[in-house]
């Protein structure tokens, strides 16, 4: 069985950004969806932060996510399991109330994970971690710890880049509560990252300059033959160029991208 492992998707991105949706859009439908149904991927898990804004969302957003994103996987038959990340909860403390849970209902193959659980006696999941279920969550891991659990979750852990350059110095959560795992992969931090047992996924697009430059990816997991195969993406919407007079460029494909350009010597 193939499960592929996504980091956070944020729709809605920028203000609801027409340009980014269309980013997004693109990859789904020329990257993602192609893969899933050309690989014999039958489970996807998302991350966490389904959703940009807490407490708000475009039309036109709220219309591609139910009418094409969760209807690929409805009408394909793969379970589409996304936990609940900070920015798809009302409260910023408490998982009562969530965004994404709102547009799940009646779906047999989409489900949110709000609270911890645990599948397949192998798949360890956990939600975004606050005030109202931190205790839960680290009983919970107490209890499941074993080197052959994978642990899936949307951690904000102390010492990992938040983004290129800027390493986040605080935690909801000691990363030694996630020791004993075999594999933590993480959605939050949008710059891909490892360190020990844990694995920050990244998003699987670039959503500010911050991530210009950065590899973007998802994860692939067979369990029958234990293998995780790392998936670079190509969707590219930030574009830095360097620019001389002697230089030759096909702007063709920065055409609806955001572009900063860099003079790096004399020009006419």
């Amino acid at each position: 069985m193939k499960t592929l492992i996504i980091g956070d998707l944020h729709f809605g991105a920028r203000n609801g950004n027409q340009y980014i949706l269309d980013m997004m859009t693109k990859f789904f439908e020329e990257e993602l969806f192609p893969y899933i149904l050309n690989n014999n991927i039958s489970r996807v898990i998302q991350l966490g932060d389904i959703f940009d804004k807490r407490k708000s969302i475009d039309f036109t957003i709220s219309r591609y996510l139910i009418d094409t994103f969760f209807e690929f996987f409805e009408s394909n038959h793969i379970d589409f399991i996304s936990l609940s990340g900070n920015h798809d909860l009302y409260y910023r403390q408490s998982v009562e109330i969530d965004g994404p849970s709102q547009f799940a209902r009646g779906y047999k193959h989409i489900r949110i994970c709000t609270k911890p659980e645990c599948i397949d006696d192998e798949f360890v999941l956990v939600p975004w971690v606050c005030d109202e279920n931190k205790q839960e969550i680290l009983d919970f891991l107490d209890v499941h710890r074993n080197k052959d659990m994978l642990v899936f979750g949307h951690f904000e852990l102390a010492g990992f880049p938040i983004q290129r350059g800027f390493v986040s110095d605080k935690g909801s959560i000691e990363k030694d509560a996630l020791r004993g795992f075999r594999k933590v992969f993480s959605g939050h931090y949008h710059s891909p990252s490892e360190k020990g047992n844990i694995i920050y996924v990244g998003t699987p697009y670039e959503l500010t300059w911050s991530d210009c430059g950065d590899e973007k990816r998802f994860f692939v997991y067979d369990s029958d033959a234990g293998t995780f195969d790392t998936v670079l993406t190509k969707s590219k919407i930030f574009y830095k160029i360097l620019y001389s007079d002697q230089m030759t460029y096909d702007f063709s494909r920065m055409k609806n991208s955001y572009v900063k350009v860099v003079i790096t010597s004399d020009y006419n």
